[in-house]
């Protein structure tokens, strides 16, 4: 943030020229722009201007509700017993500026982009009542914050005003301009923790309104640390268990803060295969496919029912065997629907006892659609075949062990 910008919003706002009535500032949420101004504006009236503060939104497109909310602000009431139109608000004001000793009146409206649900008579009006006010009293000043530019909510809604309105854009502030800011905002708290805080959390949150609660949340806790713990704590090796605990539970993420001394050390973050994660009925179809497309037909029998019946092998038919399948090509082939269906309804009958559990719980239709969505299965018939759909398993002989182990925890 460039200390020009809020020089010109400065200077805008303290020139004598009464013409200036209204300027908007605008910006994301992120950029600061609310914290930046209030800190300007708490700099002025240190400076002998009063400020009050009122929010569009909340008027909710009444303008007699923006006229008493305004009252409340300036302690209007004291003066006239109701200010329920322009007429009585710029009676009132004109009474109270002759008794008050400022330089001026300030009166910032949040969420500028509310005031497309007032009728264009009335938030015109509005606007304007600063004209009115005697030219012996002080200078009376609107500025609205918003998101869009006021050029913008003109073109979305109607035409405020005759005479262009200054306009002020706050960018997204840097890491650096952040911790500028924080630093300013939170004397109270030393710059090297905020520093810290920020470093560690500016990767998931950019909002100088939140970060500021982080630090803060942070520094209690280290405070309320040191009154039981005599050993000295202020080192940032120290706070990074605070850090961390605090960003996980305001910004929702459980990363690892870097040792202050190992800067450039990045931890490794585990993560499990989507296929590890996924819910248990999907696991078991996805195992039924596995064993469908890379197992012959004839095989089911043997290893998916109980009393098969034994065949008499001599030793000659083993070595027969053993090289048939040596020389069998391994990739996966297409399997039916019915099939795949079949064994995974004898998988779940070997752990669940309700032999209906297939058809009460499972929808096969969606869970196959999630499976060929993260490229575990393929569906190798047309779209059009309904009558006997068939697929192939992309899923490898590990992937399918290390889920099969899974089966005690299922």
């Amino acid at each position: 943030m460039t200390p020009s910008l809020l020089g010109r919003v400065r200077g805008c706002l303290s020139s004598p020229a009464r013409c200036l009535s209204h300027l908007h500032c605008f910006g994301l949420q992120e950029s600061g722009l609310r914290e930046t101004v209030g800190q300007m504006l708490e700099e002025m009236q240190q400076n002998e201007w009063k400020v009050v503060y009122c929010d569009l939104l909340y008027a909710d497109g009444s303008l007699k509700q923006l006229l008493i909310s305004l009252g409340d602000a300036l302690h209007l009431l004291r003066v006239r017993s109701t200010i329920h139109t322009i007429k009585d608000l710029v009676e009132a004001l004109n009474h109270k500026l002759r008794e008050d000793s400022c330089k001026g009146l300030i009166i910032c409206l949040d969420h500028a982009e509310s005031a497309s649900s007032f009728t264009s008579s009335a938030i015109n009006a509005f606007f304007d009542f600063p004209n009115f006010i005697d030219q012996e009293n002080p200078l009376v000043r609107i500025l609205t914050l918003g998101e869009r530019s006021w050029q913008a909510i003109n073109a979305a809604n109607f035409t405020i005003g005759q005479i262009p309105v200054p306009e002020f854009y706050f960018p997204i502030m840097d890491k650096d301009d952040c911790i500028s800011l924080l630093c300013e905002a939170l004397p109270e708290i030393e710059s090297s923790l905020v520093k810290f805080v920020v470093d560690a959390a500016y990767i998931h949150c950019i909002s100088p309104n939140r970060l500021a609660k982080l630090v803060l949340r942070v520094h209690d806790e280290i405070e309320a640390a040191s009154k039981t713990d005599k050993t000295p704590i202020r080192n940032l090796n120290f706070s990074a268990a605070f850090c961390r605990k605090a960003m996980a539970e305001m910004l929702g993420t459980n990363t690892v803060v870097l040792d202050a001394k190992k800067e450039n050390a990045r931890p490794k973050v585990e993560q499990q295969p989507d296929y590890l994660v996924m819910p248990v009925f999907q696991r078991y179809l996805l195992l039924a496919s596995f064993c469908a497309s890379n197992n012959a037909i004839s095989t089911d029998k043997r290893f998916f029912i109980k009393h098969h019946g034994r065949e008499k092998r001599s030793a000659k038919r083993e070595i027969r065997l053993e090289e048939k399948a040596q020389l069998k090509d391994f990739d996966p082939k297409t399997a039916d629907l019915q099939r795949i269906v079949a064994i995974c309804y004898t998988l779940l009958k070997k752990h669940y006892d309700d032999g209906d559990v297939l058809t009460k719980i499972m929808d096969l239709n969606s869970l196959l659609n999630t499976l060929s969505c993260m490229n575990l299965v393929s569906r190798t018939s047309s779209a059009s075949n309904l009558d006997q759909p068939r697929y192939k398993c992309l899923l490898s002989l590990d992937a399918a062990k290390q889920i099969a182990r899974f089966g005690e925890d299922l």
